[in-house]
Formats: structure tokens, sequence, C-alpha cells
């Protein structure tokens, strides 16, 4: 690809020049995180008592994997509904630590189009290699958690910043084709949770490939008890 490469003079085709340069620098395959223990994985509902549902799928994955300790955690994507300020990030960011995996977050309120996660074209000016071939290509691990975070809210006039998912959530995640790359990554191994207010303005398509987990706001019992918690964790 970095021998194909068109225009390397212009601003986007050194981009990509540059970016492939690290991308050899960094193993062609990565390592995949050991299971946790279930009770770890459990403790979650101590934390997070309104997202007692989630838990569930992590802990169903968890067992299943400590069957074969050489076996990560794997899960359909997490789809959280709920209304703001109820927890949403800051359960995906304790899943990643529970998990032992890294933690990336895509706002997709700032999300202007398909390339925001696919990729664009070198043809264009500011073509180039996608958020996810630049966050997890680089990485370590090929198993992190990915948050899309207010995944209801991306809006573009021309593409859609949710339709690179349609195939990072299937099957063809396996071999997925960052438009600006143009050859195949395996992003099989990512673990996707999405938040949202509500599912309205969702591709019912794209709904039907996730888990979709409806989490109320704590009540005011357990509102009490989450405040403690971070009040010893600041302290």
């Amino acid at each position: 690809r970095e021998r194909s490469l068109p225009g390397r003079t212009s601003e986007a085709g050194q981009t990509m020049s540059a970016f492939i340069s690290a991308l050899l620098k960094t193993p062609a395959e990565r390592r995949l995180a050991s299971p946790p223990l279930l009770r770890d994985v459990q403790r979650l509902k101590v934390q997070f008592p309104n997202f007692s549902e989630a838990v569930d799928v992590l802990a169903r994955a968890t067992a299943l994997a400590n069957l074969s300790p050489t076996t990560s955690p794997k899960f359909a994507p997490l789809l959280l509904v709920g209304a703001p300020g109820i927890g949403k990030t800051e359960f995906a960011r304790a899943s990643a630590r529970i998990l032992g995996v890294e933690f990336h977050v895509l706002q997709f309120a700032h999300a202007t189009g398909s390339f925001s996660l696919g990729g664009l074209d070198l043809q264009y000016g500011n073509g180039g290699p996608g958020w996810l071939a630049r966050t997890v290509g680089l990485s370590t691990s090929a198993d992190p958690i990915v948050l899309l975070d207010e995944i209801e809210k991306a809006r573009s006039e021309n593409h859609d910043p949710c339709s690179a998912l349609f195939s990072l959530w299937d099957d063809s995640a396996a071999a997925f084709v960052d438009d600006g790359l143009k050859f195949p990554l395996d992003f099989s191994a990512i673990r996707w949770i999405a938040t949202c207010n509500n599912t309205s303005g969702l591709h019912p398509a794209l709904v039907s490939r996730c888990t979709v987990i409806e989490a109320p706001a704590p009540t005011h019992t357990q509102a009490a008890e989450i405040a403690k918690r971070i009040y010893a964790s600041l302290l």
C-alpha cells in the first residue's frame, strides 16, 4: 500500500505514509486479554446497581471464556439506553478495567461521516485512515472496549457516520477494509459498547445487531450508595 500511494507529496499522502510506517513498526498479531474472575465481574453490580442487566451479559461472556482460560470474553455489541447522567460512560470504563483491556471513546455527536470510523479515500483532500484504524491499529492489543458515545446524535447530510458499523458489527469485521488504507484489518475481537438516550433515530437493522439494555436512573437509595463510593475514591 505504501508503494502504491498516489501523490505522496500531498498532505493526505504524507499523512498516510507516516501512518503506514508507524503501523509497520507494530506486530501484525496482537494479544488478547485473559478472562477475569467471574466474581470480579459480578462486583460491578455493587458499583452500578442500575446496570445489573448489562453486568449479567458480561458475566455470561466471562463464564464461557473461563471454560478455556486462553479464550478472551466476547459479547454482542451492547447498546445502553437511558437518560443522560446515569453512568453509562462510567460503566463502560469500569467494564474495561475489570476485563483488563484498553478503553477508547468516540464521541458520535462530533462524527460527521462514515469516514470517522472507516476512513476516507485519498482522492479527497482530507482522506486517510479512519479513527478505528488509527486508534486500534496502533495499539498493543486487538480486543479493547470501544465506546461509541451518544450514537443517536451522529449527523451528516451525505454520509451516515453509523454506516461502517453494519460491517464492524457482524462477521465482516474479521476483514474490515478501511477506505483510506485499502487493505483488511481484523477488528473481530473488539468489544463494542454504544450509548444513546433513545433508539428512535437509529436504523432498526443496526439495533438488531445489539444487545439492547434499558438502563434506568438509580433509585434514591442506589444514588446515595454510588455517591458514597465516588466520594471514598476521591478521598
